[in-house]
């Protein structure tokens, strides 16, 4: 377990963009690359020199933002069909058919990974996601909560798409329970670590991933 993975850009970093590099848009000088997993202590980068957050593991893919658009750290991602565990194709705006890659590194910039780049993708242990917009149920999240993504307006509009809440039972005699439940199952992300009320919208909050 190492907070340096050598020859590989530490947590908060990307793989391509910086000082003479150039993210590779066919991808074929760094496709070997992709898919990646490395286990990262959990540190808290926000100081310096990084602390320990928890005594947890943080297991990380590094993967190639394959969406058109720079995705934003803490936002949560699905995988581009035919490239599963190497590539992600936009934020989750929960699709029925299409399951969770994971948390976009909340330790990068506030501007995310730009397209084409290469990002650590976190797929197991303690991360922070963002809650959602509406004042709501779907923003009522207790400690131990199972987590899923909640519904987007599109892949790639990050204001709606890309939070988490938690998951809702379906009303006595609904019609479309098993439907509901399954879809909710396919969606689940992990645990809340903290714990946020319908005031907390638009949130940091700490979750333990599980989608290793």
């Amino acid at each position: 377990m190492s907070d340096n993975v050598s020859g590989m850009p530490n947590r908060g970093k990307v793989y391509l963009t910086g000082p003479n590099r150039t993210p590779d848009t066919t991808s074929t000088s760094t496709k070997s690359i992709a898919g990646l997993t490395k286990t990262f202590a959990d540190l808290d980068y926000s100081v310096n020199p990084a602390q320990t957050r928890s005594q947890g593991q943080v297991i990380c893919r590094l993967v190639r933002n394959s969406s058109g658009i720079s995705l934003l750290p803490k936002m949560a991602v699905t995988w581009k069909s035919g490239a599963r565990g190497k590539e992600v194709d936009g934020y989750a705006d929960f699709s029925p058919d299409i399951d969770i890659a994971g948390i976009v590194d909340e330790w990068l910039p506030s501007t995310g990974v730009a397209n084409n780049d290469y990002f650590w993708l976190v797929v197991k242990g303690p991360t922070l996601a963002i809650t959602g917009m509406a004042a709501d149920e779907t923003n009522s999240i207790g400690m131990h909560a199972w987590l899923i993504n909640l519904t987007g307006a599109a892949s790639t509009f990050s204001t709606t798409s890309g939070r988490v809440g938690p998951m809702i039972l379906p009303t006595a005699g609904e019609t479309t329970n098993i439907t509901f439940a399954a879809s909710q199952k396919m969606h689940r992300i992990g645990r809340a670590m903290s714990a946020k009320t319908t005031s907390n919208t638009n949130a940091s909050i700490l979750i333990d991933v599980d989608l290793y």
